[in-house]
């Protein structure tokens, strides 16, 4: 996993600390984004290979942050997960007509989160 970025996008600056201190002993390059809006301009620029991403954003949601990253000619594609506390029969739905590639519940574990990546990276 040596070199890999991982991109968190969460308008909560909490989360995204708890998440850049899990991953801190791992060989990850962290880039952090508080909106939706900054991911398509740091996708094409740092080039992620995993993107977590909360469903609940100040000026879009994840959903839609999701498909843009997708199914845009030039951001990367790698895998997309979100990260929330959402979890009933249709929020699985969406996950797959977004385009994303699966989820991590809230709240999550500090420990187990670095091999949830690991898996998603292989």
């Amino acid at each position: 996993m040596e070199g890999k970025t991982v991109l968190i996008i969460d308008d909560d600056s909490l989360i995204r600390k708890l998440i850049v201190n899990s991953l801190r002993s791992e060989p990850y390059r962290v880039v952090e984004a508080g909106t939706a809006q900054e991911v398509t301009a740091l996708s094409r620029e740092e080039k992620p290979d995993i993107i977590l991403t909360d469903i609940t954003l100040p000026d879009m949601d994840g959903w839609s942050a999701a498909q843009i990253i997708k199914y845009s000619p030039g951001l990367r594609s790698d895998p997309i997960l979100a990260v929330t506390g959402l979890s009933d029969e249709d929020f699985i739905d969406r996950i797959k007509e977004s385009g994303m590639d699966g989820f991590i519940p809230k709240p999550f574990s500090t420990r187990e989160l670095p091999e949830i990546l690991k898996k998603h990276l292989r």
